[in-house]
């Protein structure tokens, strides 16, 4: 393990927008409402794990894809901002960029509802990339997800799949980390308690998994047990962006050489710290941050 290692990753996945309001309160009315707050930024498990990738101090590509439209501009100008360096930059002409509108309540509860893009086309394999250190990648582009997995296994390095549902066992056959949204899990079984299905999933999948639980922790699955490895407890303003810096610290932390253990504390306290402010991934902390939450922690000042 090298502290001072500028580990590389390669990151696969969704990039949108995200349009982000503060409400009062949730409805279930044709009604209108006012929101308190707006912010439009970065947005989608890809970007937004880059994001926090780089402002952990890693060296990150990210392959994505994004429209051949006005928010396609905001989105490649912003990730280049923050030293990530975008491949295979071909927008298909008429594309149209992913969007997601979120609303977050007083509790720091949100709903979200996406556009995923459209007009895309991916890869079948990855060539002509530097061999990074990991591999991140999500599963909303099956085609890249498998891909990257492949890339991963041809280049005898670990890769970690960002889960949700919907969820396809054969989309993620041939990973190594497997991290689970609860939301994602439940879509792939639902059938018993949590400690009973993820040891049925870990043996379904071959790989080391976790289910990560927001405010209740992040649940394990290796080869000899399940448990579970508690969050920081914290007011919760905004938890939008908070499972993708999650992912992305947590790789980040395999490509240095920790242990999958350390790394889920590591990215437990970057993403509790994100979710005390308003903003989406604007609200990703730095390295300096972090440190300075665990060692506050680690004082008895802080709480988890």
């Amino acid at each position: 393990m090298n502290e001072n290692k500028k580990a590389r990753v390669l990151v696969c996945g969704r990039s949108t927008i995200d349009i982000i309001m503060r409400l009062d309160s949730f409805s279930d009315q044709p009604i209108k409402q006012f929101a308190s707050e707006f912010k439009q930024t970065v947005g989608g498990p890809a970007a937004n794990a880059a994001i926090a990738i780089a402002r952990h101090g890693g060296d990150v590509q990210l392959i994505t894809k994004m429209g051949s439209d006005q928010f396609a501009q905001f989105l490649s100008e912003r990730l280049i901002n923050e030293n990530i360096k975008i491949l295979n930059d071909n927008r298909t002409k008429n594309s149209r960029s992913s969007v997601s509108v979120a609303l977050i309540d007083k509790a720091g509860e949100r709903q979200t509802i996406n556009f995923g893009g459209s007009g895309f086309i991916f890869p079948s394999e990855l060539e002509g990339i530097s061999v990074p250190d990991i591999v991140l990648a999500d599963n909303r582009y099956p085609k890249l997800t498998k891909a990257a997995i492949d890339f991963a296994k041809q280049n005898n390095i670990s890769v970690v799949i960002d889960a949700e549902a919907p969820f396809d066992a054969e989309d993620v056959w041939g990973a190594s980390h497997i991290a689970f949204s609860m939301q994602g899990f439940r879509s792939y079984l639902s059938s018993g308690t949590i400690e009973n299905d993820l040891h049925k999933a870990q043996l379904q999948l071959q790989a080391w998994l976790c289910v990560t639980d927001g405010p209740n922790g992040v649940w394990i699955a290796n080869q000899k047990q399940v448990y579970r490895i508690p969050s920081f407890l914290v007011k919760t303003a905004d938890s939008v962006g908070a499972g993708d810096i999650w992912h992305g610290v947590f790789s980040l932390q395999l490509a240095r050489g920790h242990l999958e253990e350390d790394a889920v504390r590591y990215a437990n306290a970057a993403a509790a710290l994100k979710c005390k402010k308003f903003g989406g991934i604007d609200s990703c902390p730095y390295t300096n941050e972090t440190e300075e939450f665990l060692q506050e922690w680690k004082s008895g000042t802080d709480s988890w």
